[in-house]
């Protein structure tokens, strides 16, 4: 998918996690890296990735963008947050 951001137009690709958590809701969420912090499987892929994007000729082109603010979610966040000091 990361080709395909950038072909669509993507000037940047963030990927969620460096290293996956150590415990908590997400503990089986993988990342860049183990939990110890080696490298797993998605680093050599995200290497690649980098390797070959140098290669390609891109454009950038200016997109329309809209930006969208929800009075009903933020109401619901401020009556039930999901952390102290949310």
């Amino acid at each position: 998918w990361s080709h395909q951001a950038f072909a669509h137009g993507a000037e940047v690709v963030s990927y969620f996690r460096w290293r996956a958590a150590p415990g908590g809701q997400e503990l089986m969420h993988a990342g860049l890296n183990l939990h110890d912090g080696r490298p797993d499987r998605a680093t050599a892929e995200v290497s690649g990735v980098a390797e070959e994007l140098p290669n390609r000729d891109r454009e950038y082109r200016q997109a329309d963008v809209a930006l969208l603010h929800d009075y009903e979610n933020l109401w619901a966040t401020t009556l039930q947050p999901h952390a102290q000091g949310w």
